[in-house]
């Protein structure tokens, strides 16, 4: 993995553990069930991105005080996409693939 992919890739996986916070908390997704579902699923894609990375390289982050979690989760998206397009490495897509469907399903469950 280059050095350019490798900060892409850390920089998508705070936004994908905030995107879980803020889903947690309601914010821009509902409350229940289907949200926390929603979170499981964004908290399982942030692991895997974080396996692609060496587990020592990333700290905690404290939860974000502002912003919801769609918006999070397509800021990450993006990242993820432009790290798949440059690097065309498959475990990239197939983690792009999984936040995608996330976006999907958080903007299911938008709360406007």
């Amino acid at each position: 993995m280059t050095g350019e992919e490798r900060e892409a890739l850390e920089a998508a996986i705070p936004l994908l553990r905030d995107a879980s916070v803020l889903t947690r908390l309601g914010r821009g997704v509902p409350n229940g069930l289907a949200g926390h579902v929603l979170a499981v699923g964004i908290d399982i894609a942030a692991d895997d991105a974080v396996e692609l990375l060496l587990p020592d390289r990333m700290t905690p982050r404290p939860p974000p005080a502002e912003g919801d979690a769609p918006a999070l989760l397509r800021a990450a998206e993006q990242l993820l996409a432009q790290l798949w397009s440059a690097a065309r490495d498959r475990r990239f897509g197939d983690l792009c693939d999984e936040v995608s469907e996330l976006v999907a399903e958080a903007a299911g469950h938008a709360v406007g």
